[in-house]
């Protein structure tokens, strides 16, 4: 049965609009002039370099205070060593993703309380690189600290900064140790890694691409927003886009999960000829 031209251009648009794409109007126009299309895309994107941009969106806080038996500041000898571990629970009942652990050993009288460790982060989860102050806040003054940060990196440092590059979920370790013993306490660091890949990625005129975001690391990213340099744009994980025309093409893509929001731009990411 015969469609009118214009019914035919409704039912097109409602496609393109349910798959989560919008094509720029000099896309669709075979007598424009080639090249980058200079209008503003779809998508408002901020000038970036060829890298990630960690923003995450989550307010810096402390973790909980650790509950801790009071020592006298005499110490009984102890023969042998012992050692305790004590395991947060949080107001409901739940245990924390943290722990503690102290070691007694042997001590004489006159000797310091036994170090607790503790310390606060300015952030738990982000995306990659995902940079993280520790601060320590570990009580009865220790003398010197370790820190093994989860990803095969360390410090010694009180209070260090570290960026964790790659995702996954990283236990951040502190120990603590004075002359009366030593004490641990352990954070989980969670990070995502954004990843693009492009296929194909240069071709002649009129070129189809496909997309794909498929980082590592947890919690996984729930919404993308991709803007590919001609003026077009679109939602979903792994979306299509076809070039009409020859040109040197940049992509940005917004990622946003619950670790927040972050960019992915790549420059020169499609050449069409």
């Amino acid at each position: 049965m015969y469609k009118p031209a214009a019914v035919t251009g409704i039912f097109l648009t409602l496609f393109i609009i349910s798959a989560g794409c919008a094509v720029h109007p000099a896309q669709s126009n075979t007598t424009s002039k080639p090249g980058i299309v200079t209008e503003p895309p779809t998508a408002v994107l901020p000038p970036l370099p060829e890298q990630y941009n960690s923003l995450p969106a989550v307010i810096p806080h402390a973790n909980p205070a650790v509950t801790t038996p009071t020592f006298p500041e005499s110490l009984p000898r102890l023969e042998p060593e012992q050692r305790s571990t004590i395991n947060e629970t949080d107001l409901s009942g739940n245990s924390s993703n943290s722990s503690t652990s102290v070691t007694v050993v042997p001590a004489i009288s006159g000797t310091a309380a036994i170090p607790i460790a503790q310390f606060t982060i300015s952030t738990d989860n982000g995306y990659a690189p995902l940079n993280v102050q520790f601060t320590d806040s570990s009580l009865n003054n220790p003398v010197s600290w370790s820190w093994n940060f989860g990803d095969n990196t360390f410090s010694t440092d009180q209070n260090p900064s570290h960026s964790y590059t790659t995702g996954g979920a990283f236990p951040a370790t502190l120990t603590v140790k004075n002359a009366a013993g030593t004490g641990t306490y352990t954070a989980n660091i969670l990070v995502y890694s954004p990843r693009i890949s492009i296929n194909p990625d240069h071709g002649t005129e009129p070129l189809t691409v496909s997309f794909a975001e498929d980082g590592f690391g947890v919690p996984a990213p729930t919404a993308w927003l991709w803007a590919f340099g001609d003026g077009g744009s679109c939602t979903g994980r792994d979306p299509t886009h076809q070039y009409l025309h020859a040109g040197v093409y940049d992509l940005a893509l917004r990622i946003t999960g619950p670790e927040g929001i972050t960019w992915v731009n790549r420059t020169s990411s499609v050449v069409v000829t």
